[in-house]
């Protein structure tokens, strides 16, 4: 699956983290972007009725 280009995602900027969608990180990185300043969403932590409601960790990409 290919998607477009990313749009939006501010320059790398030390000490900055930005949490992103896997589907973003993956197109920075295809892009030729550096990843070490994004963050994806791990462990999904879910509601009674299985829905997302928090992670337990983040995951660099």
């Amino acid at each position: 699956m290919k998607f477009g280009k990313t749009e939006d995602l501010p320059a790398p900027e030390n000490g900055v983290y930005y949490i992103v969608s896997v589907i973003t990180a993956n197109a920075a990185k295809a892009e030729g972007r550096g990843t070490d300043d994004l963050v994806i969403t791990a462990d999904p932590v879910r509601d009674a009725d299985g829905r997302i409601i928090g992670c337990k960790r983040f995951a660099l990409v």
